[in-house]
């Protein structure tokens, strides 16, 4: 969704880019004052302040602070910024405009053609849960890149240090796109003060040359270890050439394998690699995938507890590893046990529960 009217964006131009400022609460959307704004800089440094803030799509003034710092590192522009006001902060946004038309590419996936829609990416997980028309795509890194020729990449990326939300929305306009790069604060944080992670903007020569930067940041960031030198990883994970998914029952309780045919699975497996290379990872082992969570007990109509154990025994025997599901993401509300874990059920910043109350397994095309 779009505001109905004109609501001011006023920008500052840097590298070839125009680069604009909104800041939102839970009860409203703010814009700079450009009265309060000022600039100074170099050409390759550029500072913004503004000491006030408006809203009301620019008819009201209102009190808060934007300051901004713009400067280019070798072939990318970095953007930080702190915003601060006398109400807790929800999002701060970065609009950028200037951003070649072309194809899109999410986190350094193959670059597809959007045609003149618009597009809105979201990281982690759609960005929250968001229904409706502005649900976003998701994404598993905060970057971007946008081809707009054979060798002409731009790529744009959040490089934070913690798992927070991001959005991307592209707006197609005539001569370009308009950008906008959204942080979203911790909902549990009432931060009037926010300093949002840094916003990087490059250019590459190839979408391998534009995503390097960001994954370089990842592994800096996360302190990631490479697969070579980790501690934490056994043997038998090294030598691990396959994994194998049996799945148990479906939701609606249609069993696809039984304890027994999962065990006639691995033997005939056996026969074509060696076991010792092979994980076996059990989906649905403890009932109506999802349904019977989290009771994890071996399902009569499976095979009960007898057959899940004759399963595992035999299956290591053979030589495989064995892997069961659990899930903790979900707990059915309607079993008998649920009073002993309800106390660990999540709700959102509002105070409304989070309930996983849908599940797209059942064919009702909801």
């Amino acid at each position: 969704m779009k505001f109905s009217f004109d609501f001011p964006e006023p920008s500052v131009e840097f590298a070839g880019l125009r680069f604009g400022f909104l800041v939102f609460t839970r009860e409203n959307a703010y814009a700079l004052d450009a009265s309060t704004m000022s600039a100074d800089g170099t050409a390759d440094t550029v500072s913004l302040t503004a000491t006030g803030l408006t809203w009301a799509g620019g008819q009201v003034k209102a009190t808060g602070r934007l300051d901004a710092r713009l400067h280019k590192d070798g072939d990318a522009v970095l953007c930080d910024v702190t915003a601060q006001m006398d109400q807790p902060i929800k999002a701060v946004t970065i609009v950028v405009r200037g951003i070649p038309r072309g194809k899109l590419s999410s986190g350094g996936a193959e670059p597809f053609d959007p045609h003149d829609d618009e597009v809105l990416w979201g990281y982690p997980f759609g960005g929250g849960d968001l229904f409706g028309d502005n649900t976003a795509w998701g994404m598993g890194t905060p970057l971007t890149v946008v081809q707009h020729g054979d060798a002409e990449f731009l790529a744009l990326s959040s490089l934070d240090d913690r798992v927070r939300t991001k959005r991307f929305y592209f707006q197609p306009g005539e001569q370009g796109y308009r950008v906008e790069l959204v942080h979203e604060v911790e909902g549990w944080l009432d931060r009037r003060s926010v300093r949002v992670p840094t916003w990087r903007i490059g250019r590459a020569t190839s979408l391998e040359a534009a995503v390097a930067p960001h994954y370089a940041h990842l592994e800096r960031a996360y302190r990631f270890p490479r697969w070579e030198t980790r501690t934490d990883v056994p043997d038998w994970l090294r030598r691990t050439q396959l994994v194998v998914t049996l799945h148990g029952m479906h939701f609606t309780g249609y069993m696809f394998n039984d304890y027994a045919r999962m065990l006639d699975i691995l033997r005939w497996i056996a026969t074509q690699i060696p076991a010792s290379g092979v994980l076996a990872f059990i989906s649905a082992w403890d009932g109506r995938y999802y349904w019977d969570y989290p009771t994890y007990q071996a399902a009569p109509r499976m095979g009960g507890e007898a057959g899940f154990k004759r399963l595992v025994q035999e299956g290591q025997r053979l030589g495989f590893r064995i892997m069961p599901m659990f899930g903790a993401n979900a707990s059915n509300r309607k079993l008998a046990n649920f009073a002993n874990f309800a106390d660990g059920a999540t709700a959102r910043i509002d105070g409304d529960p989070f309930n996983l109350n849908w599940v797209d397994w059942d064919n009702d095309r909801h």
